[in-house]
């Protein structure tokens, strides 16, 4: 008796062991499943921001891991603005030492014009976002991104 009991311990373990490996490799092989998108598939900007054009340059602010959609949405228009600003400050920088000018609160509020008022120009021409549950989870979380816009004719004045 007392080898049967051991050897029904033993199968439960080996059993129980097995099944916690099998878990274990559907969790690394799918540690989030795709709940919903926008679209089948994400606009080939979110992998590759598009070149300039003569209206327009482009940017793409993104967040991966927002708890609700509004938040992913803002912080990727944060994300986008911010690329703009930095953007535009290269440019403006980059112009007036051109210049050659030696007043640095020129370029100081020059920047801060650039980095305020000019930014409305902004257009958000696509938002593309993704719904994910961690495999074995309850919680999900969303991936978005933005396609803004910025006029190349506020650049050029």
């Amino acid at each position: 008796m007392p080898e049967q009991n051991e050897a029904t311990i033993l199968k439960l373990f080996r059993s129980l062991l097995i099944a916690c490996i099998i878990e274990q490799s559907a969790i690394a092989a799918n540690p989030d499943v795709l709940l919903y998108s926008t679209t089948k598939n994400p606009p080939e900007w979110t992998h590759h921001v598009p070149a300039p054009d003569q209206q327009y340059f482009y940017f793409v602010g993104s967040n991966s891991d927002a708890k609700s959609i509004t938040q992913g949405r803002r912080t990727a228009v944060e994300d986008a603005a911010a690329q703009i600003v930095d953007f535009i400050g290269i440019k403006v920088s980059a112009r007036l030492i051109s210049r050659k000018t030696d007043v640095s609160n020129e370029l100081v509020d020059d920047l801060r014009r650039y980095g305020t008022a000019n930014i409305q120009g902004t257009f958000l021409r696509e938002i593309y976002h993704e719904e994910w549950r961690p495999y074995g989870k309850r919680e999900s979380h969303f991936r978005v991104w933005v396609l803004a816009t910025y006029p190349r004719v506020e650049i050029e004045q």
